[in-house]
């Protein structure tokens, strides 16, 4: 590439060194400022996308990284990034075919590897994740977050007493690691071993009670030991210490419902819609709470209403059908 006009170099200098010094939305503007004068800038664009994935937007950052990968075919991070980008937006078939284009260009990229495996452990395929987390392990023998990402690949397959070792293993390189003993517990939790389970999630809160998802670990492990009332406590805890915490919400939503008190489902369903107003997840709890109350149409017209607005998933779109067909 030819070498770019003075103007696009000094903003282009200027871009990194807000970034570098968290200045990210002046960032963002100054890598705008670039493709202003060159669209199809890679770098800027790149930039774009990582900027727009780090404040939520994940359709500006699909839109910035495609044309990145139109504009920059065989760099690896544009694809590695724009697949990180469809796999926090659960479109996971995007997301496989981005990685594998990053692992044409790098066969033996670690970052890669490990995001693949991430991939199909979100989208619950614990068999297909346990090669690329295979693979990461035999590289990084000696690094925790390696036996975690295979435990967590042994955990989705159903292999509970491999995931159990990888995790004991990752503890044993990282002690003070508060996923790795969260991680252990809710492989003892899902062998049916809580007492065992119980104070290994103790001890993680203690050492990270900001963390609000370890109550909601917390809580999935007391639902699993029937302790409901102990359950709905954690979630509601998590929720109260994290409001935009929708793992949270949703957990929370689904005892209330499983408990049948409609006054609670209700309750809780127009706290996530608060907390998390452009939530789809949210928006299936206010259907679910509307036909609670017998509502069918109103849930109905409030899912028809959330598309429009661009809220939409693949739970919506299957509870808007449900509700149409009622």
């Amino acid at each position: 590439m030819s070498a770019l006009p003075p103007s696009i170099d000094t903003a282009l200098a200027d871009a990194r060194a807000l970034q570098s010094s968290g200045r990210l939305r002046d960032a963002e503007a100054a890598f705008r400022t670039v493709l202003a004068f060159q669209p199809d800038h890679a770098e800027a664009l790149w930039s774009v996308g990582v900027l727009a994935r780090q404040r939520g937007d994940l359709g500006a950052a699909t839109e910035a990284l495609t044309r990145a990968a139109d504009s920059a075919p065989r760099e690896p991070a544009v694809w590695l990034e724009l697949a990180a980008v469809y796999a926090a937006a659960t479109q996971y078939a995007a997301a496989r075919k981005a990685v594998g284009r990053a692992l044409k260009v790098k066969p033996d990229w670690v970052d890669a590897l490990a995001l693949l495996a991430e991939i199909e452990i979100r989208a619950g395929d614990g068999q297909a994740a346990l090669p690329p987390a295979q693979r990461v392990l035999r590289m990084r023998p000696d690094v925790a977050a390696a036996h975690m990402l295979y435990g967590s690949a042994c955990a989705v397959g159903g292999r509970l007493a491999d995931a159990e070792a990888a995790f004991r293993r990752a503890l044993e390189l990282a002690p003070e690691d508060v996923w790795a003993t969260a991680q252990l517990a809710n492989a003892l939790r899902d062998q049916g071993r809580f007492s065992e389970a119980e104070p290994l999630y103790r001890a993680a809160l203690e050492r990270a009670p900001q963390v609000a998802e370890l109550r909601v670990e917390l809580g999935d492990a007391y639902v699993k030991a029937g302790r409901l009332d102990e359950a709905e406590q954690a979630y509601r805890e998590a929720v109260w210490q994290r409001r935009d915490l929708e793992a949270g919400w949703t957990n929370l939503f689904e005892l209330v419902k499983r408990r049948g008190d409609v006054v609670r489902i209700v309750e809780v369903a127009r706290d996530a819609v608060e907390a998390l107003p452009r939530s789809a997840e949210a928006r299936v709890m206010q259907s679910a709470a509307l036909i609670a109350q017998g509502d069918v149409a109103s849930a109905a017209t409030m899912l028809e209403e959330a598309r429009a607005a661009g809220i939409d998933s693949a739970r919506l779109r299957a509870s808007l059908g449900s509700a149409l067909r009622v």
